[in-house]
């Protein structure tokens, strides 16, 4: 696995979108409202979807739990929604770091 270059996390789209973490905590919720978040291992979607109004959404722990199966391969979590889009890689146990951020999909 290629790891990449950590970015510096950016105020970004409407105020609700705010400051993108540069690393994301554990309880973290896998939603953005209006689009899509999407994990990846080694470049093939694992899941995609948005849990912004389950009653108990998934979570960064979540797509952990799934790396932890393969924490060798190079897993992802996309968030992108209209005005904003960050991209995260796991680098380590528990550590979700923001490498890559735009202004979404509008």
């Amino acid at each position: 696995m290629k790891v990449l270059k950590p970015v510096e996390g950016k105020m970004q789209g409407c105020l609700h979108a705010g400051l993108a973490r540069e690393v994301l905590p554990l309880r973290y919720e896998l939603a953005v409202g209006f689009g899509a978040v999407t994990l990846t291992r080694n470049r093939k979607t694992i899941w995609s979807g948005d849990e912004a109004f389950a009653e108990r959404p998934k979570t960064v722990r979540w797509a952990e739990t799934q790396a932890a199966k393969d924490p060798t391969a190079d897993w992802r979590l996309f968030f992108d929604a209209p005005l904003s889009s960050r991209l995260y890689q796991r680098q380590g146990r528990n550590r979700w770091v923001l490498v890559k951020q735009g202004n979404g999909f509008a």
